[in-house]
């Protein structure tokens, strides 16, 4: 699980559930990563100051989508819970 929380700044983020077809890569379990065909059907999450989004496993993100000012100086928290 991911906990997100915007510290300063703005993004977008897109959501999307895990799909096996939309896999470009194989996990890198040492950073904790894999990468996704960005889907039509993703979600696209707002997140300013003050917010927190929780992504389960089944969720594939991407962040810093939007390409403005506010996207490029976002400062934020990742805090990872391992699932057992």
């Amino acid at each position: 699980i991911d906990i997100h929380i915007d510290i300063s700044g703005e993004e977008d983020i897109l959501i999307q559930q895990v799909n096996d077809e939309s896999s470009k890569s194989d996990y890198n379990a040492n950073e904790d990563y894999q990468l996704y065909n960005v889907s039509e059907k993703a979600q696209k999450v707002k997140m300013e100051k003050g917010y927190f989004l929780l992504l389960f496993p089944s969720e594939v993100h991407t962040v810093g989508v939007s390409q403005d000012e506010a996207s490029r100086s976002v400062e934020k928290s990742v805090i990872k819970i391992e699932m057992s």
